[in-house]
C-alpha cells in the first residue's frame, strides 16, 4: 500500500493529543523531526505507531532528496514536572549526609559530548529507510 505524504502526515497528527505523556525523538540526537515536532501521544502504542508512520513519511521524502537526514526514532515519556525549590531545600535540610547519586553531586562534564576529531568523517545515512 502506498500512501501520500499528506495522508501519512494526517495519520501521525490524528494520533496526537494535547496532553499526551509520550513523544518520539531521535535516539542519537534527541531531535524531534518533522512530522512529529511538537506532538505528544496518549499511549506508548500510539507513539510507536506515529514513529512508524513518520519513518515511512521520511523515507518517502528521501526519495526526492537522498540527503534528507535520517533519524533513529524512539518513543520516550514526557519528563515529570520539576519539584519546587521549597521541597528541594527541605529535603536537603532533613538529610545531613549527601546522597552519592544526587544530581547535585553529579559532574556536569560527565554527560558532555567528547570533542570530535577533525579527521573523522560522519557516518553516512542508512539506505534501508528509517
Amino acid at each position: 500500500m502506498t500512501c501520500s505524504l499528506r495522508s501519512l502526515r494526517a495519520s501521525v497528527e490524528s494520533l496526537a493529543t494535547s496532553d499526551g505523556r509520550f513523544g518520539v525523538a531521535c535516539a542519537r540526537t534527541g531531535v524531534t523531526p518533522v512530522p512529529l515536532a511538537r506532538l505528544w501521544f496518549e499511549s506508548r502504542a500510539d507513539a510507536g505507531m506515529a514513529a512508524r508512520l513518520a519513518s515511512a513519511y521520511r523515507a518517502r521524502l528521501r526519495r526526492f532528496d537522498p540527503a534528507f537526514e535520517y533519524h533513529d526514532l524512539v518513543v520516550h515519556e514526557r519528563p515529570a514536572a520539576p519539584a519546587t525549590a521549597t521541597a528541594d531545600a527541605a529535603a536537603g535540610d532533613a538529610d545531613s549526609g549527601r546522597d552519592v547519586d544526587s544530581p547535585r553531586d553529579a559532574d556536569p562534564r560527565r554527560d558532555a559530548e567528547p570533542p570530535r576529531d577533525a579527521d573523522v568523517e560522519a557516518k553516512p545515512p542508512r539506505e534501508d529507510g528509517d
